[in-house]
């Protein structure tokens, strides 16, 4: 809070605030004053994104903290929440479509909430996820085999994520 009174219009310091924020709500757990810490955040997300609106890492983070918010709910809220974390992931990839740590995010994101689906909307969401971490897959990227074991965890694919975890040796 008071980086941010000291520079007011550095969007990495509101950034790193939003962030710390988005943390804090995450670990209360859907506990009182959660869901201020966490719109507080967005604010502060938004802000630094006014600031600076070619920056992807801004959007991930944001989108990240809608995820976390959406897990801590149900029913169309939690749905809503998750929708936006989607925009968000999807703004960050138009301003940098190659960041493997926003398209794995992203994956992960849809992983979780794929937790909240069940039948063929589930399999699609995983679907979903898979193809945003594929094409670093094919680039040999590690962070991206360790995203798709986590994938065929959710997924029940036991020997699948396996080989995955193994190829992130």
């Amino acid at each position: 809070e008071l980086a941010a009174k000291l520079k007011p219009d550095d969007a990495d310091v509101l950034t790193d605030w939003a962030d710390a924020l988005s943390e804090y709500a995450n670990s209360q757990k859907g506990g009182e004053g959660a869901q201020e810490l966490f719109n507080s955040s967005y604010e502060k997300y938004k802000t630094s994104h006014m600031l600076a609106p070619h920056n992807d890492l801004i959007l991930c983070n944001w989108a990240h903290a809608l995820t976390d918010n959406a897990m801590q709910k149900s029913g169309t809220d939690s749905d809503h929440l998750f929708q936006k974390s989607c925009k968000k992931y999807s703004q960050a990839v138009e301003l940098s479509p190659d960041n493997t740590l926003t398209l794995c995010n992203w994956a992960m994101a849809l992983v979780l909430y794929s937790t909240r689906k069940s039948g063929e909307e589930a399999k699609q969401l995983l679907n979903e996820a898979r193809e945003k971490i594929m094409p670093n897959v094919k680039a040999n990227n590690m962070w991206s085999f360790y995203c798709l074991a986590r994938l065929s965890s959710v997924d029940n694919q036991e020997e699948e994520c396996k080989e995955w975890l193994m190829k992130c040796k």
